[in-house]
């Protein structure tokens, strides 16, 4: 049996009526050059109150000094392991060899340039273990910025709406008034909690993680597979987290993998999961949407030659579809249906906002060389 983490000395005691056999949660960490965050989560993860079986750091290989860090910081800690690859293999394929390396009956998945509560694991895992049929939980998201903890949201949990355009609920919003706990369509792949159980349902023939996504939108896929089959997601106001948006995107060139992944990513969840007729059903809200984006692969040759990746690759994506629809949905079609949120242009609003912005400095850069 896997020996228990040892507690710091500000955590709290085991209660008189909590086994050692309680604390299963299997936390794997996936680090590529953070070296900025990834000493204050490691410190927020060991200061977790109690629910820690066991703790992975992963390293896709970094350069900036983040891996040393990671092995000193294992090395040091009880029921800590480190293992970095040979290579960058992306956040699906990582998070899927952490999950295989594994062995507790919950599953928390973190980014290196996320924060921890010190209720976290416990909460989320108590929902886990007190709600039959729920299958991923996080608590409320926010934006750390610069180091600091803001009231920003950054996650309620992910929407898919009628459009098939995809979000982490609230995000960018700032707090006002209290919060409530929410049920939606899945949780965000920053700080997931899963439970083994659930993981194990919807991976019959492939890995939890859609390993040709990379990375970007394989935490949808993963919600939308556990749907199907029944699970639900809950975002609980009970514990909270801090996440620097876009951090691992340091510069220009990936944040144009980023984007381009993403246009290619959201085509192959459409084919990997819908059923035909809720997409005939929807025809009014998605296709203005694609229209959109087929159109601006014309401006960025980056996203033409991401919806060439797209069709390439598709024959693949086909084969995988097949082998789904061994294990149709347990949903019905009308129940399946309300897994969609209504489409509001969340992505029009958004582009429309960047080009106003865009507008703006571009003005007051005139105004000051004028």
């Amino acid at each position: 049996m896997a020996s228990i983490i040892k507690l710091p000395e500000n955590a709290s005691p085991l209660p008189e009526n909590e086994t050692i056999s309680q604390q299963n949660c299997s936390v794997i960490i996936l680090n590529y050059n953070g070296k900025e965050t990834l000493g204050p989560l490691l410190d927020s993860v060991y200061g977790q109150k109690r629910y820690v079986q066991e703790i992975i750091v992963l390293d896709n290989r970094s350069n900036d000094g983040s891996d040393i860090l990671a092995a000193h910081w294992c090395e040091k800690k009880e029921n800590a392991r480190y293992h970095q690859f040979p290579d960058n293999i992306g956040f699906a394929r990582a998070m899927n060899w952490g999950i295989a390396n594994s062995s507790g009956d919950f599953i928390c998945l973190l980014n290196a340039d996320i924060l921890l509560d010190s209720n976290y694991i416990e909460t989320c895992t108590n929902v886990l273990r007190n709600n039959k049929g729920v299958g991923m939980v996080s608590g409320v998201i926010y934006r750390l910025v610069k180091g600091k903890k803001t009231d920003i949201i950054d996650s309620l949990g992910l929407g898919l709406h009628k459009d098939r355009y995809h979000d982490d609920i609230g995000a960018g919003t700032l707090a006002k008034g209290p919060l409530q706990t929410t049920y939606p369509f899945g949780v965000c792949g920053c700080a997931p909690v899963y439970s083994r159980e659930m993981i194990n349902a919807i991976s019959h023939d492939e890995p939890p993680f859609f390993e040709l996504f990379e990375s970007y939108s394989e935490d949808v896929d993963l919600a939308w597979r556990a749907r199907k089959l029944g699970w639900k997601a809950v975002c609980t106001i009970e514990t909270m987290a801090w996440h620097v948006r876009e951090g691992s995107l340091k510069n220009k060139k990936l944040r144009a993998i980023a984007r381009n992944r993403n246009h290619r990513n959201r085509i192959w969840l459409m084919v990997l999961n819908e059923r035909p007729s809720i997409l005939f059903q929807h025809i009014c809200h998605w296709l203005p949407l694609q229209t959109f984006f087929i159109l601006k692969a014309f401006i960025q040759p980056g996203i033409f030659l991401a919806y060439f990746d797209t069709i390439w690759r598709m024959p693949q994506i086909i084969k995988v579809r097949m082998r789904r629809n061994i294990y149709p949905s347990v949903l019905l079609k009308n129940e399946e249906e309300k897994l969609f949120s209504l489409s509001k242009g969340i992505y029009f609003k958004k582009t429309g906002k960047r080009f106003f912005n865009f507008l703006y400095k571009l003005n007051w850069n005139l105004k000051r060389k004028t």
